[in-house]
């Protein structure tokens, strides 16, 4: 029998979302065909016994589901499911933690389950293993981090630095809370200093913008901020590698788990970005950091480095994805399979 994974999801294209990207493009990778996919997004207690049939009735050796999104709510149903086909059943059920310790206490609570059912754990990076750990130490032995990966991959065309169009670029999703009031502010101040600079803000948008968003895009609009939505890849791609500085003030500073920071590092941009309690020893080496109230200034001093300092730091981001980055989404896969077969 050939070696199957059930993966099973919350969420999934056109849904805009994190971890919906990340199943998309495992399950359309050369890799993919090991998997099948199991997608809803009602996770009502209702439901608890119809899904336990259907997963019960695939053909797969091995279930990962992937954890948390928003459309499981505080829903316990995942939960259930893992303890079922955990205790009960001889198939493997494994979870992909994709966040744990930023959760509130009803997450971070009902998470416990997995972390003492699950037969096998996946974490996306050490931090948030080694939080698992100090809430249960005993999963060690059944828990491996693998890594994500960029849903951008690098453009064919990779510019020298001064030789790049735009000044300054944001990359992310258009929502709240995501770092872009921060741009709004930073980036205003910035213009006026020097209107002459090219700043755009590139990211997706849901086809209904809620109000905040709707605020967000009229703000860009009003500092004369260029607004590249819903590209799809291969432009991203190119306007990332046509980017001199990528300026990316996540609340929570950068970490392995930002796909918009993998995405601007491959295509090698000056990384101007924010330290937290997940931004690891390697990001030291390719991020300047700053805070809100020196940006504007950090962001001017870098745009006015010489050749030597752009060059300098692009060897550094070249050296960051050969040694902390999965190759390729079948990379990752492959990673899975060795680990939730073995």
């Amino acid at each position: 029998m050939k070696e199957k994974i059930l993966i099973v999801t919350s969420v999934y294209p056109p849904q805009i979302c994190g971890v919906a990207d990340y199943v998309y493009k495992m399950m359309h990778s050369k890799e993919g065909k090991c998997l099948e996919l199991f997608h809803t997004p009602d996770w009502s207690l209702q439901s608890l016994f119809e899904k336990i049939k259907q997963i019960r009735n695939s053909k797969a050796q091995v279930i990962n589901l992937q954890y948390p999104s928003a459309a499981y709510g505080y829903g316990i149903v995942p939960h259930l499911i893992c303890i079922y086909f955990s205790l009960f059943s001889k198939k493997i059920f494994s979870v992909t933690i994709h966040e744990y310790s930023q959760m509130g206490w009803k997450g971070r609570l009902s998470n416990i389950l997995f972390l003492i059912f699950a037969n096998k754990l996946i974490f996306t990076n050490q931090f948030e293993l080694d939080y698992a750990i100090h809430i249960n130490p005993y999963i060690k032995k059944k828990s491996k981090i693998i890594k994500i990966y960029t849903n951008i991959k690098a453009s064919n065309d990779i510019l020298a630095i001064p030789e790049r169009k735009y000044d300054v670029g944001y990359f992310g999703l258009i929502r709240d809370n995501k770092g872009l009031e921060e741009f709004i502010d930073v980036i205003g101040e910035l213009k006026r200093y020097d209107p002459k600079l090219i700043v755009y803000v590139m990211g997706q948008t849901q086809a209904q913008l809620s109000i905040h968003q709707r605020e967000i895009l009229n703000k860009l609009e009003e500092i004369d901020v260029i607004l590249l939505l819903n590209k799809d890849e291969n432009e991203v791609a190119s306007i990332l590698a046509n980017t001199k500085i990528a300026y990316l003030p996540f609340p929570d500073g950068v970490s392995e788990r930002r796909g918009s920071f993998l995405a601007v590092v491959q295509n090698r941009c000056i990384v101007v970005t924010t330290k937290g309690p997940f931004t690891i020893a390697s990001h030291d080496k390719i991020c300047i950091y700053t805070n809100k109230e020196n940006a504007k200034d950090t962001i001017l001093k870098t745009l006015k480095m010489d050749l030597s300092f752009f060059e300098n730091k692009q060897h550094l981001i070249a050296d960051f994805i050969k040694n902390d980055m999965p190759k390729s989404w079948d990379d990752i896969i492959l990673n899975y399979k060795k680990f939730l077969f073995k």
